[in-house]
């Protein structure tokens, strides 16, 4: 597409029950523009995933009455969105505006307003003079999140919201990020940063060339009442970590601050000060688990040993964030809405001479992402066997993960191609998963309302067929 544009918008009246599925993949636009503009409907899934977007000069957008984002070439302009228990994610994209003073991604008009829903920009590439720069001021209320993570940013300045951001229960995640800035800092918040009743702040394992946060300058500065901001796991570069000033209220607001690296060199706490952290801040050491590093307080049920945030109902993925946003993988693979459910799938990997089964311990999954065993096996062939066992929430947050062994009735203890096709013999091979105490399978009744296998796919993988391929 070149010179075009592709817009998106809102509902018109009459279409409030009707939510919206717009999917934008493997798309290449040179002085293009996506534009999503308006009100969507509730439970509305929006996704752009694989594509590039290129501008080099102003971008015509006709369709934009009185917008003033024209001269800054963005590819993506987000105009009045409102986003109500929906979801906006964008994936795999590389944004890219050539020009000076280029804005690659536009939030202009009033006011972007997430409520129950969220957007998420994670895995994009950004190139031009601001990665972000938002004129509307950003309105997230009622467990909504704003989330921008594994993403590279090469710019001038970072993600910019030039008229503030006010989040009420709700997460604002700038995770994960790498990059380098030339002139200013990672995040930006200009005018106000308002962070009530429960909302995060989070900032967390960016490494980039320039600085990590700035914030509101005094008196106002980011303001946290029962709320958290997370300044943690970062690497910068430049004289300051951060600018501005962070004032927590007295309603038991949060700063949590550490594990920091300035220019190569890991900050002391007595140094944080003098780069430009300033404020009454907690100290959190790089290798201590805390709840305020890494979960939504508000949807977290506790911090396993393993430093993993433990879900509460209304909680998901990683940091048990309030929205779900998962993570899209490819073109139209938007997961559904997971129950606290995961995948196994074991996969004989290359031949190996040990005729032996490795035993491995699975743990759930809140945003559906799939855990892979590895079976050692003597085998010939690859063979996939995918499993799906769900567990409900309510039962799986007062159970600890069970490890899986799996065995097998080979007299050799492996598997060999033999033992798959035809020539196994008249008594199949099985492949038997066993769980430890307390855990049981269907002769538990408790148990057995709650879990059950289920096929993962209805047709047969290539090259199984036999008394064995029959069982799955």
């Amino acid at each position: 597409m070149g010179g075009g544009g592709l817009r998106g918008a809102g509902m018109a009246e009459g279409d409030e029950g009707r939510s919206v599925e717009l999917s934008v993949c493997g798309m290449e636009a040179m002085n293009g523009a996506i534009v999503l503009k308006g009100a969507f409907p509730v439970g509305s899934a929006l996704t752009i995933t694989d594509s590039l977007l290129v501008s080099v000069k102003p971008t015509p957008l006709v369709y934009l009455p009185g917008s003033g984002s024209s001269p800054y070439a963005p590819v993506l302009v987000l105009s009045d969105l409102r986003l109500v228990r929906s979801m906006l994610i964008v994936s795999g994209v590389a944004l890219v505006s050539v020009l000076t003073g280029g804005r690659t991604v536009v939030v202009d008009g009033a006011a972007l307003g997430l409520v129950g829903g969220g957007v998420a920009l994670d895995a994009v590439v950004f190139g031009g003079e601001f990665a972000l720069y938002a004129s509307a001021r950003v309105e997230a209320a009622g467990g909504a999140v704003l989330r921008v993570s594994e993403s590279q940013v090469y710019a001038a300045r970072g993600f910019v919201f030039g008229n503030g951001v006010a989040a009420n229960a709700s997460a604002v995640v700038v995770n994960d990020n790498t990059g380098a800035l030339s002139d200013g800092a990672l995040l930006v918040l200009r005018v106000l940063a308002s962070f009530v009743s429960g909302s995060w702040l989070s900032v967390r394992g960016n490494a980039v060339g320039g600085a990590l946060l700035s914030a509101p300058s005094h008196p106002r500065g980011a303001e946290l009442t029962q709320s958290t901001l997370t300044l943690h796991g970062n690497a910068g570069s430049g004289s300051l970590v951060m600018d501005g000033t962070v004032a927590r209220g007295s309603d038991g607001g949060r700063f949590v601050v550490g594990c920091l690296t300035l220019n190569g060199r890991a900050l002391l706490p007595m140094n944080y000060r003098s780069a430009g952290i300033v404020g009454d801040f907690r100290s959190v050491a790089c290798d201590v688990c805390d709840a305020d590093v890494s979960c939504f307080a508000a949807a977290t049920r506790s911090m396993l040993d393993s430093c993993r945030c433990r879900c509460a109902e209304g909680g998901y993925g990683r940091d048990c964030l309030p929205a779900y946003l998962p993570h899209v993988d490819g073109c139209d693979r938007m997961p559904a809405k997971p129950s606290l459910s995961y995948t196994v799938t074991p996969t004989p990997p290359t031949p190996t001479p040990t005729p032996s089964l490795s035993a491995t311990r699975y743990s759930p999954t809140h945003d559906g992402r799939t855990e892979t065993p590895q079976v050692t096996a003597t085998t010939t062939a690859s063979v996939s066997l995918s499993v799906s066992l769900s567990v409900s929430d309510t039962w799986w947050s007062d159970a600890a993960c069970p490890a899986l062994t799996v065995t097998t009735t080979a007299a050799s203890g492996g598997l060999t191609q033999n033992d798959i096709r035809d020539g196994g013999g008249a008594a199949p091979v099985r492949l038997m998963v066993a769980l430890p105490p307390p855990f049981r399978w269907a002769s538990d009744p408790q148990l057995g309302t709650r879990l059950s296998f289920v096929q993962g796919s209805a047709a047969q993988p290539n090259g199984l067929s036999g008394p064995w391929g029959a069982l799955l």
